[in-house]
């Protein structure tokens, strides 16, 4: 049994780029739609580390299907989890139209109304 978590996966033209929480989820483009929509502020840091969330509850995810695959089959596996991939796997609602329609997501509709005590969205 082996598990990998990376930031882009094993393969791919951008494997061996080092990257951290906020890189990833960035170039999934999820701090495009962190803009405030009253104005160009630039995007918002999420606060909280959702691409190592979201990959490590993938992992956990894969090494327990291994570990019954194993149980049924005695054979081991290798599960590769790519930070990347995890935060694109978590947001079809902002990514199914930019990817079916080519367009950008909306940031007005990505979000609600109300403010927290913080300026941060709810």
């Amino acid at each position: 049994m082996y598990c990998s978590i990376s930031a882009f996966g094993q393969t791919g033209p951008w494997k061996d780029r080092p990257a951290h929480d906020t890189a990833t989820v960035a170039a999934a483009g999820i701090l495009d739609v962190t803009r405030s929509p009253e104005g160009d502020s630039g995007p918002a840091i999420i606060g909280v580390p959702i691409a190592d969330m979201l990959s490590s509850y993938l992992a956990l995810s894969g090494i327990l299907m291994a570990l019954y695959r194993r149980q049924l089959t005695g054979s081991g596996d290798f599960v590769d989890i790519s930070m990347f991939e995890s935060v694109l796997a978590a947001s079809p609602n902002i990514l199914g139209p930019v990817f079916g329609g080519d367009q950008a997501p909306d940031r007005l509709q990505e979000r609600t109304p109300w403010r927290s005590r913080h300026a941060q969205y709810l």
